[in-house]
């Protein structure tokens, strides 16, 4: 195996990451359309937003221990399919019981795709991980970012159920996904087998991983809240369209993405604390003046 950065797998992986992403993406991007179409109430808004939540982020542990055990490659493709089944449904259904169930669904195709595809790229990233894994973890950021930006024209155009529309993507990149993986799985064999063999022989540091968690933990609470919620914000604050209000959370989520790209190359070459404190150390004035804004 070379231990180049494996380009080709690379871009299949950050594919995938953003289809993956664009359907998780969609749910907060149409809740306002949901609230004005069907009369949703914010409670109601924020059990779908726990729906989405509870499936691709609290069930993902399970998919990533299992994965440790079992060769579950096909999770990739299957779990951007299911993503994509899920945000069709969501508007396609005729119940909040419905539209619930539909973003579990795609919740937990989210969640199953994350575990594979963030180990295959690893593997792909050979010794430039800070590099590889940005290119991987910047394919979510653009699936996020592009979320708003197709879900507003599809279902101003064609109703909520414009999000067939929508899930015409995720589909397609399944699909791709599925066949380039004879490509990744022949290209990081060898690394494979040498990271299972260290699996094995390594040992848990829970208080590292503790620590790194919580610090996670609060990151995404904010990343998610804010992205969750700016649409509404901006709409109710600032008395803008729905489509402006998406527009701001193109501008934040397409910002985020391109920090992704700048942080890889920097943890390549200053280290990963220094860039995982400094840009934590940030987030807390940042959040205070956008508050305080009129």
């Amino acid at each position: 195996m070379s231990s180049a950065l494996d380009r080709r797998g690379l871009a299949a992986l950050a594919s995938g990451h953003a289809a993956a992403d664009l359907c998780q993406g969609s749910i907060p991007a149409l809740i306002p359309f949901l609230i004005s179409e069907r009369g949703y109430s914010y409670g109601a808004a924020g059990v779908l937003l726990l729906a989405v939540t509870v499936g691709s982020s609290i069930v993902q542990p399970l998919f990533g221990a299992v994965s440790d055990r079992l060769s579950l490659w096909w999770l990739m493709p299957v779990g951007v399919a299911l993503a994509a089944a899920g945000i069709a449904g969501t508007g396609l259904a005729t119940s909040f019981a419905l539209t619930t169930v539909a973003v579990g669904v795609g919740g937990l195709g989210v969640a199953a795709f994350h575990p594979e595809g963030a180990r295959y790229a690893n593997y792909a990233s050979g010794p430039r991980r800070g590099t590889g894994m940005s290119l991987f973890s910047v394919g979510g950021n653009a699936g996020f970012a592009l979320a708003p930006i197709l879900v507003t024209p599809a279902v101003l155009a064609l109703g909520l159920h414009g999000t067939l529309v929508v899930a015409i993507l995720p589909a397609l990149a399944a699909l791709i996904l599925a066949l380039e993986v004879p490509h990744l799985r022949s290209r990081t064999a060898e690394v494979a087998r040498r990271g299972r063999e260290q699996l094995a022989q390594g040992r848990d540091e829970w208080g590292a991983f503790g620590r790194l968690t919580a610090a996670v933990s609060v990151r995404s609470g904010v990343y998610f809240g804010l992205q969750s919620f700016v649409p509404v914000w901006f709409i109710h604050h600032f008395g803008t369209s729905d489509a402006a209000g998406n527009g701001a959370l193109t501008a934040m989520l397409v910002a985020g993405a391109l920090g992704t790209l700048v942080g890889g190359r920097m943890v390549d070459r200053i280290g990963r604390r220094r860039v995982l404190v400094g840009s934590m150390a940030l987030q807390l004035p940042l959040l205070v003046l956008a508050s305080r804004s009129r």
